[in-house]
């Protein structure tokens, strides 16, 4: 097997100390995250697969690693974090290399599978019969596999109806887009973890004005710091200069919206 990929396999692309369970907002998500719970303390016995599904930036990474770092820390399981589109890449080149075999040997040890972005994998026939072989074998072996995606699986083009079968056994746990109170809540943690200081009526009137996914508050937040440092000596903050930040976010999601439509 290619040194390249084995290399991968243990690579980690993003930093987990980000994401634990004890800094996840719940808010309104009480489902998603009962079920999260309830894979950390039984993998493999209940909800496998696990299929968490939701709107890009709504923190189904953020679930992945919680779920990676809360296993290892009371168990000696092997837990496995991969993005779909670095299964692809290295399938591709077990493909090209008729190593096909031998790279689903490398998830043989593997427990606990954490598998994001489970949309990239759709269309892709040759791969997808790869990713079924792995995936089958670690259901019928009482393994855990979780699946991210920003879409239902019955809303993919995947090719075979066993596939679709498998997947419809597990539990599929939707994340809702953030009601005003989770917003808030998340907007104060991360003010909280910046060490920066925020009227908490400016908090409220940007949890309620901001409607973008979570990645998209929290990244406003990070503008809204920035500058507000930058402006003056206080960091004041207010509407107006809230409401500046948010069209500014707004335009810039138009922009990404009409390049991935003329694309």
């Amino acid at each position: 097997m290619g040194k390249e990929i084995k290399e991968n396999m243990n690579k980690t692309i993003i930093p987990k100390w980000m994401y634990t369970l004890e800094n996840y907002v719940v808010g309104n998500n009480e489902f998603v995250y009962e079920a999260v719970q309830a894979v950390i303390k039984n993998p493999g016995r209940i909800y496998t697969p696990l299929i968490i599904y939701g709107k890009n930036g709504d923190g189904k990474t953020h679930l992945l690693h919680a779920i990676e770092d809360e296993i290892k820390k009371d168990s000696t399981l092997n837990v496995k974090y991969i993005t779909t589109e670095q299964f692809v890449a290295d399938a591709v080149k077990a493909l090209k290399n008729k190593e096909e075999q031998n790279y689903i040997s490398l998830f043989k040890n593997i427990d606990v599978l954490l598998v994001d972005d489970f949309q990239f994998l759709s269309g892709k026939e040759l791969i997808q019969k790869l990713f079924f072989d792995v995936f089958s074998a670690m259901i019928f072996s009482y393994k855990q596999v979780v699946i991210t995606g920003d879409a239902l699986p019955e809303k993919m083009d995947i090719n075979s109806e066993k596939f679709k079968y498998y997947l419809d056994m597990g539990l599929y746990a939707g994340i809702l887009e953030s009601d005003y109170n989770t917003r808030l809540e998340i907007l104060k943690r991360k003010v909280k973890e910046a060490n920066f200081q925020i009227e908490e009526e400016c908090l409220e009137y940007t949890a309620r004005e901001f409607k973008g996914s979570n990645g998209r508050l929290i990244g406003l937040l990070e503008r809204i710091i920035v500058l507000a440092s930058l402006d003056n000596p206080k960091g004041e903050i207010d509407y107006e200069f809230i409401d500046r930040n948010i069209k500014f976010f707004e335009n810039a999601e138009h922009k990404e919206e009409l390049e991935v439509n003329d694309a």
